[in-house]
């Protein structure tokens, strides 16, 4: 029995990534906004967006470098998940 949880739950966190990440990818923000105006966006659609930034300057004059999906172990007293956490990079 404790085989087949084990698999079951290895079937399921295999399927949450898989499908975590073209989520995210798809919530992209298409254009050439600022780093700001991705992370408004981004926020608007329920994301939770930390920003990682690389380089001295200001934000504003950085770019978009990447953006991840975060765990989404973080989860209400209910066990769902209230925002989904993504880690932006900005390149300045």
């Amino acid at each position: 029995m404790k085989k087949v949880t084990f698999v079951t739950a290895a079937a399921t966190a295999l399927a949450a990534l898989t499908l975590g990440a073209p989520a995210v990818a798809a919530a992209v923000p298409s254009g050439t906004g600022s780093v700001q105006d991705t992370v408004d966006q981004l926020e608007g659609r329920g994301y939770d967006v930390m920003v990682d930034k690389l380089g001295p300057a200001p934000l504003a004059l950085c770019t978009v470098d990447s953006l991840r999906a975060a765990d989404i172990s973080d989860r209400s007293p209910m066990n769902r998940v209230v925002l989904q956490p993504v880690y932006l990079t900005a390149r300045c």
